[in-house]
Formats: C-alpha cells, structure tokens, sequence
C-alpha cells in the first residue's frame, strides 16, 4: 500500500524577489514548507508554520498557485499545493543574524541555507519543481482569479 503526504509549500515574494531554501547536502533549491498536520491545523495554517520553522520568516497567505503530484518511490505519493505568501507586515521580521542562528541550532531540521532569489538570478540554480523560476508569471496570470479556498478575490 503507499503512503500518502500531502505538503504546503509557500511562494515567498517581497520585492520582485523569491525565497527558496536548500537541505543540508543538498544541490537544488525549493520553496520552504513541509508535511500538514491536519488533525491540528488547516492548509493554510501548515503554510504559515512551515516558513517560520524553515526559515524564521512570518508570512500571510495570499492565494493557491498550483497542486501537483509526484511519486517517490513505488512507497510514496506527495500532493503538494503551492501558495503565494507576503511577509506579515504585523509581525517583526527576523535578522539575517537571527535567520542564521535558527538554521543552524534546529537539530531536526534538513534546511542548510537560504536566499532571495531574482528571476534573473534563478536561470543559474536548479529549482524543483522547475515552475518556480515562472513565479513572476504565474502571479500575473493569476492575479484576477478569485481563490475559493481562502475567499481571496
């Protein structure tokens, strides 16, 4: 029988720029985010978590991008959704110091490392999934659609 998990991954934007994450070890870089733990939150609630765990970074959801599907293993389904997310402009902010502390003293965390990235600057990395480097025209095409799943219009 295989397992099933269902991740929230978060679209960081500030400033026409994207933040992505690397694991330790790792050589490609993605969006932060994790496994949700619905008998305690909602999606939306697993999106805002998992950047502040990831990154120490508090965000806002602004609307769903995309769902996708991806096999592991002959084990392992993952259905990942994609939200577009805002720093909180309520909420302080880390430092890159305090940013650079957390990484580092989180014994269960894989995150190594990360960056805000330009579009032009995402042409000399590998990303996964690959659609993150369209972020900037996935958000234009998108910006007029009405979100059902956090009545966002």
């Amino acid at each position: 029988m295989k397992k099933l998990r269902v991740i929230a991954r978060a679209l960081v934007v500030k400033d026409n720029k994207i933040l992505l994450v690397r694991n330790k070890g790792a050589k490609f870089w993605y969006p932060p985010g994790g496994g949700w733990e619905f008998d305690d939150e909602t999606i939306t609630e697993c999106v805002i978590r998992e950047v502040a765990e990831e990154t120490s970074y508090k965000v806002v959801v602004d609307r769903m991008m995309w769902l996708q599907e991806f096999h592991e293993s002959d084990q392992s389904i993952f259905f990942e959704t994609f939200w577009l997310t805002s720093l909180d402009s309520n909420q302080q902010q880390p430092t890159d110091e305090q940013i650079k502390k957390h990484i580092d003293l989180d014994p269960n965390g894989a995150v190594e490392e990360l960056h805000w990235y330009t579009t032009d600057s995402l042409e000399d990395i590998t990303v996964f999934p690959k659609r993150v480097k369209e972020y900037q025209q996935l958000i234009k095409e998108q910006s007029n659609i009405t979100d059902p799943f956090i009545g966002i219009s």
